[in-house]
């Protein structure tokens, strides 16, 4: 990854770049605020660019514990679950001492006809059930009951965060490489201006060539992640597939 920069940083390189001079606006000022404006507009857009997971917005996500429902609510700062193979949605029990992971699924697999990783919570030796994202929740195939062994349990989802909003000047830029950012906002501010409209494709060239390489780095660092890396296990637990 490349060296941080905070929004004030970020402000005064983006305006040297777009318009040539090195004395950027001041904290509040209109020319601040825009280029803040579209920092965060085009933050938000590397963190959905399509087919790209960046392991840099990972996370694991508490859900809290289980009780007698399907339903629980999501974390707002989840941007989308895990669609990694080998990442479940998991639930430690009570006492610690075992987990039950869940497969992901899409909604409309969560009751459907055909065959089910499992609809009934007694599923394969690798899950126990399956689970969907359904609008700002996540729901399970079945209602937990108090017999069951997870009843009470932790949840523990493998996610991606929605990048934090830009707006103090200390404020560190979420994107993997800020440059891209930098490039990307100074190609945008400069779109309409007559004057310098002619360094806009240039721009544009130089942040496509930046979006390759943090893809590049991007898919190395997610085979160092993703291997072992999430289980919220503590040392010397097991994993229970039996119903006890």
């Amino acid at each position: 990854m490349a060296a941080t920069m905070t929004l004030d940083q970020f402000v005064l390189n983006s305006y040297l770049i777009s318009t040539g001079k090195v004395t950027p606006p001041v904290f509040g000022a209109t020319k601040y605020t825009k280029l803040t404006a579209l920092a965060n507009l085009y933050t938000l857009d590397w963190s959905s660019e399509p087919d790209v997971d960046w392991a840099s917005q990972r996370s694991v996500f508490s859900l809290g514990n289980v009780i007698a429902t399907d339903t629980f609510m999501l974390d707002d700062s989840i941007g989308y679950i895990s669609r990694q193979e080998g990442d479940f949605v998991r639930i430690v029990s009570a006492d610690g001492k075992n987990e039950y992971p869940y497969t992901v699924v899409p909604g409309p697999r969560l009751y459907g006809d055909g065959p089910q990783l499992n609809s009934s919570g007694m599923g394969g030796r690798n899950n126990w059930g399956t689970c969907a994202v359904v609008g700002t929740n996540l729901v399970f195939d079945r209602v937990f009951k108090t017999t069951d062994p997870m009843y009470g349990g932790s949840i523990s989802v493998s996610g991606y965060v929605i990048p934090d909003t830009l707006a103090r000047q200390a404020d560190i830029i979420s994107v993997d490489n800020p440059l891209w950012l930098v490039m990307r906002c100074a190609a945008e501010y400069i779109r309409n201006d007559v004057t310098r409209v002619q360094l806009y494709q240039s721009l544009i060239d130089q942040t496509n060539a930046q979006m390759a390489v943090m893809k590049a780095n991007n898919m190395s660092q997610k085979e160092t992640i993703y291997t072992g890396s999430w289980n919220p296990m503590p040392a010397g637990t097991t994993t229970d597939y039996q119903w006890s």
